[in-house]
């Protein structure tokens, strides 16, 4: 068993727990940091909208804030904040609907209240990084509101981000944080000569640079060359560049690639 500082449980311990106390703590854990998550992620995404009000959460009176809850059937402002992060509210709405309470001419929104919200890698279970696409910081992004599951973050150039272009009130303008945290996962494609012992060699360069296998698969491309799929664990697109160079330095591989959608 391998722990660390910080540490936190994830979805993917059900596949391993098997005791019952386990199983519900580990869901209790994940039920109370998923809300936790929702609310400081709803809590950015009003902020941005009412920002093109030239407004923030802070600078709605209290009445105000009562009255619109009041007339939404919620109870709290963290209630709301959670609807806005799993989708169930839009920020632009809601940050339009409160923004009118203070004017008595209507709310109009400033330039800037397109401004991207800046994605630091900390923001839990309620931001998620597109697997067709695999965004990593450095990459140019965008994303969308899903229902349930928050902010879900592709590549600008993803092929299935085409279709959502036409539902603004779900699209969200996104940038990394100019610090991002933690790790993500990349997908590589290793095309290397039939040799024995080949896999091995590349398992075993990638863990000499500390960096983490999250799936590794072959397939045979034909009787000369096969085809190594990998997913990894890195912090950025610098860092998975680093990475390919020293794997097409391996004497039996002759081409290293990114998987694109």
């Amino acid at each position: 068993m391998i722990t660390a500082n910080g540490a936190r449980p994830n979805p993917s311990w059900f596949n391993y727990a098997i005791t019952a106390k386990a199983r519900s703590n580990i869901r209790h854990y994940l039920k109370n940091q998923t809300q936790e998550d929702a609310i400081a992620l709803g809590r950015r995404l009003l902020d941005k909208s009412l920002a093109g009000f030239e407004l923030n959460i802070a600078e709605l009176s209290e009445a105000r804030l009562k009255n619109y809850l009041e007339s939404a059937g919620l109870s709290t402002l963290d209630e709301l904040l959670a609807d806005l992060a799993q989708g169930k509210r839009l920020p632009g709405v809601v940050a339009s609907q409160l923004a009118g309470e203070t004017s008595t001419e209507g709310p109009t929104p400033q330039p800037g209240s397109d401004s991207p919200l800046a994605i630091r890698g900390t923001e839990g279970f309620m931001v998620s990084y597109a697997r067709c696409c695999r965004p990593l910081p450095g990459d140019a992004i965008a994303g969308y509101i899903s229902s349930e599951r928050g902010v879900i973050v592709h590549r600008e150039t993803c092929r299935n981000l085409a279709e959502l272009r036409d539902k603004p009130e779900q699209w969200i303008p996104l940038r990394w944080d100019d610090q991002v945290q933690g790790e993500f996962l990349a997908e590589l494609r290793i095309e290397t000569e039939n040799r024995r012992g080949a896999i091995a060699t590349i398992a075993t360069r990638i863990n000499s640079m500390n960096v983490n296998i999250d799936k590794i698969s072959s397939t045979d491309k034909d009787y000369q060359f096969t085809y190594v799929d990998l997913d990894l664990h890195v912090e950025s697109r610098v860092h998975l560049a680093r990475i390919m160079r020293r794997l097409r330095g391996i004497d039996s591989v002759r081409r290293v690639s990114r998987v694109r959608n």
